[in-house]
């Protein structure tokens, strides 16, 4: 593990050395042939690492899946989580992968459950008997119905913020 993290950080930065020494205007064909062999080792290296942590990405989402969150979705921003953790990781510092992994994974994951939990807060379902049609034969409303569909509009206008209620009164 270490000497692939350290094998990776090398190639980026030789290959950021090389594109440093470049003449923009004249880039020799040699150079940038190195440049693009030392990137391609990096990104070879950083792809096996992927691959051998992706069981760790799918245990973790397993554990976070729920009806607000599909498990698919999670998987998707733990692969995109592990991504960044392999660019950021200092191997230097003595800790295991697996171990910086599973904390940026996770907090990631718990950001995205808090992220839609705010949004189903924020986007509650509208009261079924405001929206059933309880219209009588002569298709006027009692003085009582009126009342009644008032309060609930109340009720519901009283959820949402300040900004929302409003946008919803002018229109």
């Amino acid at each position: 593990e270490t000497a692939l993290f350290r094998r990776m950080n090398y190639c980026k930065y030789s290959a950021e050395l090389l594109r440093r020494k470049l003449n923009p205007s004249r880039p020799s064909s040699r150079a940038v042939a190195q440049i693009q062999e030392l990137l391609a080792q990096a990104t070879s290296d950083r792809d096996w690492i992927v691959q051998a942590n992706l069981r760790l990405v799918i245990s973790i989402a397993k554990k976070f899946a729920n009806a607000q969150m599909t498990f698919e979705d999670l998987l998707s921003d733990g692969i995109t989580s592990l991504l960044r953790a392999v660019e950021k990781f200092d191997f230097d510092r003595g800790f295991r992968f697996s171990t910086y992994a599973t904390q940026a994974i996770r907090r990631s994951l718990c950001r995205q459950l808090q992220t839609a939990q705010r949004e189903s807060r924020r986007f509650v379902a509208a009261d079924p008997l405001l929206l059933a049609d309880d219209r009588d034969s002569a298709s006027t409303l009692t003085l009582a119905r009126w009342e009644e569909l008032r309060k609930k509009l109340k009720r519901l206008l009283s959820r949402l913020d300040p900004r929302e209620r409003s946008i919803i009164r002018r229109r």
